[in-house]
């Protein structure tokens, strides 16, 4: 309690001092501060905040209290909205690029489409109000500062003093969807703290009531162990039943004052309106056309979304993530790949084949036959295993026309084309070797691939086996003969 009413005064522009327990409190004689002044009858004022410090000249802060209550009309008053906006200090240059990244050997760094923004921090003023015995009251500011490109983030923060200088817009407000969604982070932040700060007091009350536990056990124990060494008359059993009833009240009560309610109270949103400048920044080669510190002409498609946002009031860059491997690219040697994805120097490729600069956001892979690099224009994805193969080992099947990798498809024993795992059969069980589907056929009895002029007809079924299944001096085939 007395740390909030310290706070409330010093933000209104008074002075506090702290004598031996007594709040001296002057507050000034204009502004805010001397509106309080008025509604309190005094701008200087002695306050004490436990009933047993009560003297002349001295003013109770308590619950219920005519100084907290005028206090809490006069916050409640006050604007529970507020919005203002803050200057622009910055200027988005390749300057201020310098020392946060650099760009590979050969190539300079870019900004295309550059434009204006703005982002927000919004400051949510709660009242956190513990109750147990006592009555503890904290103010908590939580920041959620919201930025293009980047996940909102939430802190413990108050507005910088010189906020109360910026120029103010009181008719402007968030949209619903964005204010809804800063107010449930900030919202999930104080109750997290003031819970885990609740869980400790009672911690902290329960240690201290552990004596006092142990004290009334005591008490309690020796008076019923006295009247049971006593003769057992019905006075002496009443009074052991009230004794037993009088130890359950009185820890039911020291139980009670070890409990901790909390409870969070919003006071007042305050958001400051951050100017911002974006753009897309990128890496150029020798012979494309180069930033000269103003806007350049686009090398790449105009609509292309921005990846860079600054701060213009505290000078703070938001770089985008490698493209490749997503990690951050601040402090690091950046280069840009065919498909001008900005990512870091170790994260780019040349291809095996083409010589074109590819990374993974491309889609670039290692070829699974060679292990060389391979962008996606010279890369063919097999149809049976889905690897990655580049064009030296890659093929198609000479009867389907599928693409596949050297490794699936396999050349036909009988005509030397090759072909896929669907159209290939074995020659032989367990064999490496195969027959492609037009020169050869399963025997319907061992099921062995056999070429189409060795297969011998059962004149029995009809059917055609190999050589084995039905010998050629044979009356029929090895089905029709066990049958």
């Amino acid at each position: 309690m007395k740390d909030f009413v310290a706070d409330v005064v010093v933000r209104l522009g008074g002075e506090v001092t702290d004598e031996d327990g007594v709040l001296a409190v002057r507050l000034p004689a204009e502004g805010p501060g001397d509106e309080l002044a008025r509604r309190l009858g005094q701008h200087a004022l002695r306050l004490v905040f436990e009933p047993t410090r009560i003297g002349p000249g001295v003013d109770l802060v308590a619950p219920g209290s005519h100084v907290l209550r005028e206090l809490e009309e006069f916050l409640a008053g006050r604007g529970r909205r507020a919005w203002v906006e803050a200057p622009a200090r910055h200027k988005l240059t390749l300057k201020s690029l310098t020392g946060v990244v650099r760009p590979a050997r050969g190539a300079a760094l870019a900004f295309e489409g550059r434009a204006g923004d703005a982002g927000h921090d919004v400051h949510v003023v709660y009242r956190v109000r513990y109750r147990s015995l006592d009555r503890v009251d904290e103010v908590e500011t939580v920041r959620v500062r919201l930025r293009p490109l980047a996940e909102p983030e939430v802190s413990l923060a108050e507005p910088p003093p010189e906020v109360v200088e910026w120029e103010a817009r009181p008719r402007k407000h968030l949209p619903p969807d964005e204010l809804e969604a800063a107010l449930a982070l900030a919202d999930e932040a104080v109750v997290t703290r003031a819970r885990a700060e609740g869980a400790r007091r009672e911690d902290e009350a329960r240690r201290k009531a552990s004596r006092e536990l142990s004290r009334l056990h005591a008490y309690y124990a020796g008076q019923i162990a006295e009247l049971e060494r006593s003769r057992r008359t019905e006075q002496a059993l009443t009074r052991i039943e009230e004794l037993e009833d009088e130890r359950a009240l009185r820890l039911h009560e020291l139980a009670t004052t070890t409990h901790v309610r909390v409870e969070v109270e919003p006071l007042q949103l305050f958001v400051v309106e951050v100017p911002l400048a974006t753009a897309r920044l990128v890496v150029r080669r020798k012979g494309e056309a180069q930033d000269d510190g103003d806007d350049a002409p686009a090398a790449s498609d105009d609509a292309a979304a921005p990846n860079l946002v600054l701060d213009r009031l505290d000078g703070t860059l938001l770089l985008p993530p490698c493209a490749a491997c997503e990690g951050a690219i601040a402090g690091q040697v950046i280069d840009a790949c065919g498909s001008a994805h900005l990512v870091h120097q170790r994260c780019l490729d040349r291809c095996g084949r083409c010589d074109r600069a590819a990374c993974a956001a491309c889609g670039a892979r290692a070829c699974a036959a060679c292990g060389q690099p391979t962008c996606p224009g010279c890369a063919t994805a097999c149809a049976s295993c889905a690897r990655s193969v580049c064009a030296d080992h890659t093929g198609a099947c000479a009867v389907c026309g599928r693409a596949g990798c050297g490794v699936c498809l396999r050349a036909c024993a009988e005509c030397g084309g090759t072909v896929c795992e669907t159209d290939g059969h074995p020659a032989a069980e367990g064999a490496r070797a195969v027959l492609c589907t037009r020169c050869a056929v399963p025997c319907p009895g061992c099921k062995t691939a056999t070429a189409y002029k060795e297969l011998v007809r059962c004149t029995t079924c009809g059917r055609k086996f190999c050589p084995t299944c039905h010998p050629r001096s044979a009356a029929a085939c090895v089905l029709c003969a066990g049958g």
